[in-house]
């Protein structure tokens, strides 16, 4: 679902939508629309598109094309109107990419596409009848210098919703990936980042946690799944543990993901070692790449158990407190015999000894 604000021509407010079309798979289920309505509900608008053939929809969820530079090919689009009244769609093209969390998008109507957004040749609108269909052509034009590798790119239907007076519009847009792979060499690769940091349990006698924060970079030309792996062990390897963190669906050639996973009952050995470790797997089915990369970053970080050693340092205390005080007792003792020793000898000494 693509938002733009522009100003209008249609007074209407936008209502609500029933199922995203751009989501993370690309997904455009024959279901999904866009409603819009104005003051009058019998004015709704709701609508769908999906890849097609010259007849109507194909089933392809998007399109997934493989070209040679300076190749061009014609592709289908079906607009469905699924209101109860005539309307004109504006039709367009522009490049896409994943958002953050995975999503595919489209860019929005006030920035330039300068990729493969700008291949793609689209009739600027197109009017359909009430629950009836428009199947529309477009072309995929690649540049004989396009660089090889995967570029990404959508197609939409809109309508221009307004507001009332003084108030900005919406264009709402709904559409489908055109991803088109560039023949030539195809190089799948991936860059990894990972740091740490430990953070103890106040109670000494429970195990503390690792956060572990880690960036993935695609920095070859295909697009890839990636399945990153945490490993989290003290000196010497021991204690190690495992922790699988959430599979990046896809990623486009210059994109990165960061993301983040903790690592509970870690006890704190002074030091701890963080092995990021992440597979890759081919995402596409056009031109198959020969092999897909793998990486592994390490980290190793401090994990000083200061609740531990402050328990020491206290039992230490205590030992030396109870160590002098032991030593004043017996030294007082000590004392007291010699007093009574002392005392028993000048008794003995003072009093003079007769016989009778």
């Amino acid at each position: 679902m693509l938002r733009n604000g522009q100003g209008g021509r249609r007074r209407a407010k936008v209502l609500a939508a029933a199922i995203t079309a751009l989501v993370v798979a690309g997904l455009v289920l024959p279901t999904s629309a866009w409603a819009a309505q104005s003051d009058d509900d019998s004015d709704t608008v709701t609508w769908s598109v999906q890849p097609a053939g010259e007849t109507g929809a194909d089933g392809r969820a998007w399109a997934e094309l493989t070209l040679d530079p300076g190749e061009k090919t014609t592709d289908y689009l079906v607009v469905t109107n699924h209101s109860s009244r005539d309307v004109t769609f504006r039709l367009s093209a522009a490049d896409g990419y994943f958002t953050g969390t995975g999503r595919f998008n489209m860019l929005p109507m006030d920035r330039q596409s300068v990729d493969a957004g700008t291949w793609i040749d689209v009739q600027p609108s197109v009017r359909v009848a009430h629950g009836g269909e428009a199947v529309v052509p477009f072309t995929i034009d690649v540049p004989q210098n396009a660089t090889p590798g995967d570029h990404l790119a959508g197609v939409a239907a809109g309508i221009l919703s307004d507001a009332d007076s003084g108030e900005v519009g919406v264009e709402s847009r709904v559409g489908f990936r055109v991803m088109t792979r560039v023949m030539g060499e195809l190089v799948p690769q991936i860059e990894t980042d990972v740091s740490a940091v430990f953070v103890g349990s106040i109670n000494p006698f429970l195990p503390g946690e690792i956060h572990v924060r880690y960036d993935i970079q695609n920095t070859g030309n295909v697009r890839l799944g990636a399945a990153p792996e945490v490993t989290v062990a003290g000196p010497l390897g021991i204690l190690p543990r495992t922790v699988v963190a959430d599979p990046i669906a896809e990623i486009a050639p210059g994109e990165h993901r960061t993301s983040s996973v903790t690592v509970p009952s870690q006890w704190p050995f002074f030091v701890s070692t963080i092995r990021l470790a992440t597979s890759t797997s081919s995402v596409s089915d056009a031109a198959p790449i020969d092999a897909t990369p793998s990486s592994v970053s390490t980290v190793a970080i401090a994990a000083m158990p200061w609740s531990q050693l402050a328990v020491l340092l206290f039992a230490a205390l205590l030992m030396v407190v109870w160590r002098r005080s032991r030593r004043r007792q017996m030294a007082e003792v000590e004392r007291r015999i010699d007093q009574a020793r002392a005392e028993g000898r000048s008794s003995a000494s003072v009093a003079p000894g007769t016989e009778s």
